[in-house]
């Protein structure tokens, strides 16, 4: 058996010696120490035939994937002779993931054939980050691609760890996937006030909602299942074409991210009120969900008008001068005082006791 030496391979420490190698079920003498491409760690000693004689850990420099050989596990190629190195690989442009299902990060594990016997395990470790919202954990799933699909490993997550470790018995490309959590139920509205038909006096009309599995927000955001904003519109036709902006000419409809608008100052006659709730980017969900009502403004009555009263004017003589009304009465006081002067005097001058006769 030649000397041993160490190498360095891809940034990790490994043995390798002259010592024979034989194919599965040859040789038997002490082999080598077996070498990882893209791995560091504790790999295992492996006699001639391709059997580790020592168990062994390798990992990914950053932690993603590890492999544990324990010993007596055979390491063969596709051709049945003894394997002696490894690889790992990311996978920048995986395979196609299955339907319903989100892929986390993959890795070409080589060389491609290398077969395992028993069975070694492969854990990926994950970030929390990494899991797509609305996933569980315990529903993520090492598979392995055969060449045209991705076959789902059994395999045991630790949530508190955040690892998820399967068997595997030979090498092509792994991938750690999260099942696609379900689509969130569908929006809901209902224009609660005002009821359809409804008339006002005034022009003005209070418009509330209930939006239902959504949240409104407002400002500028990408699109995000369960998340969009509420239109109000007012005497238009609402707009549905998938894809296409739902906003309406300029004063004719209101962005928000409230459950109420007032529009004011409705000219008298009838009016369609319409709401849409839309995704992030002002475009309609698919399917639209909207709703409108009818209603109308009371025409203003007639102004009232009052039938003007004559007010009655006295016959008003000339105005008269300082002292005329002293003046008059002067005059009229010696008019009295001479006629009752002449009654006095006739009086006086009446014979007494002459009687006259009417002949």
């Amino acid at each position: 058996m030649a000397e041993d030496t160490e190498v360095v391979v891809s940034g990790s420490t490994v043995g390798s010696a002259g010592g024979g190698g034989g194919g599965g079920g040859g040789g038997g003498g002490f082999g080598s120490q077996l070498v990882g491409i893209g791995l560091a760690g504790t790999s295992p000693w492996m006699d001639g035939n391709g059997k580790a004689i020592t168990a062994g850990t390798v990992a990914t420099p950053d932690g993603t994937l590890t492999l544990n050989i324990p010993i007596g596990t055979f390491v063969w190629n596709a051709a049945g002779a003894a394997q002696p190195f490894l690889s790992a690989v990311p996978l920048t442009d995986p395979p196609a993931s299955p339907d319903k299902n989100i892929l986390v990060f993959a890795y070409e594990m080589g060389p491609t054939g290398v077969t395992f016997n028993p069975a070694i395990s492969m854990t990926f470790k994950y970030t929390d980050a990494q899991v797509p919202p609305g996933t569980r954990e315990v529903d993520l799933v090492i598979a392995w691609w055969n060449g045209s699909q991705w076959v789902m490993l059994t395999g045991v997550v630790d949530t508190e760890a955040n690892t998820v470790t399967a068997s595997v018995s030979h090498f092509t490309a792994f991938a750690l996937f999260a099942p696609a959590p379900p689509p969130p139920p569908p929006p809901t509205l209902k224009i609660n006030t005002p009821a359809a038909g409804s008339s006002f006096e005034a022009g003005t009309v209070s418009v509330s909602i209930s939006a239902g599995n959504l949240k409104l927000i407002s400002g500028q955001s990408a699109n995000i299942p369960g998340e969009g904003r509420a239109i109000y519109y007012l005497d238009v036709s609402i707009p549905t074409a998938p894809g296409q902006s739902a906003l309406t000419a300029p004063g004719t409809y209101v962005e928000s991210a409230l459950t109420s608008y007032t529009w004011n100052n409705l000219a008298p006659g009838t009016h369609t009120i319409g709401v849409q709730l839309v995704q992030n980017d002002r475009t309609p969900f698919n399917p639209p969900v909207y709703a409108s009502v009818s209603v109308t403004i009371a025409q203003p009555p007639p102004p009232t008008t009052t039938a003007a009263v004559p007010i009655p004017t006295a016959t008003v003589g000339p105005t008269p001068k300082p002292g005329s009304n002293l003046t008059t009465i002067l005059i009229v006081s010696v008019v009295v005082a001479l006629a009752l002067g002449g009654f006095l005097y006739w009086r006086l001058r009446r014979p007494v006791g002459l009687k006259y006769t009417n002949r």
